[in-house]
């Protein structure tokens, strides 16, 4: 019997575990990109004109973000199932990398930190810090894994 109740346990923990996604500001990054979208929207991001502008694959929001600055955000998912798999903000301002980069280490580990920037990896996915570019925009980019990996697998189905 106790056999039993450690298999049940075990497996109710795996599948509360592989139901876990990546998160940013809150809302999982998962499901498809208009769920997504009204989640980002009660948060009060708009969507943002630069859409006209992008191709499949991305939806740009503007909004507060981060102690109420105005920083874009674009979200990546999948043109074949829809399903969301990273989010990005661009922060315009070389100053937020250090402050950014001390405020994740509080929240998740860091697993490299090189001269591009930093990557903190989570059980249920990346959070990528990207030091600032000749334009001096500093990237923050939260990926879930297994979307993304479902993404890859979606993207290559076609080579």
């Amino acid at each position: 019997m106790r056999k039993y109740c450690l298999l049940l346990l075990f497996t109710l923990l795996s599948i509360v575990s592989y139901a876990q996604h990546m998160t940013f500001m809150g809302i999982p990054i998962n499901g498809n990109i208009d769920t997504f979208t009204a989640k980002l929207k009660g948060k009060g991001l708009k969507i943002s004109k630069m859409n006209s502008s992008i191709g499949a694959g991305l939806r740009a929001f503007c909004g507060k973000y981060y102690g109420g600055y105005r920083e874009p955000i674009l979200v990546a998912y999948s043109p074949k199932s829809k399903t969301v798999f990273s989010v990005m903000v661009v922060f315009d301002g070389e100053f937020y990398y250090e402050d950014l980069k001390g405020n994740l280490s509080k929240k998740y580990i860091i697993s490299s930190d090189g001269e591009d920037g930093a990557i903190y990896e989570t059980d249920f996915g990346k959070v990528a810090l990207i030091r600032p570019t000749d334009e001096g925009n500093v990237m923050l980019i939260f990926t879930d894994a297994a979307n993304n990996e479902k993404a890859d697998e979606e993207r290559t189905s076609d080579l």
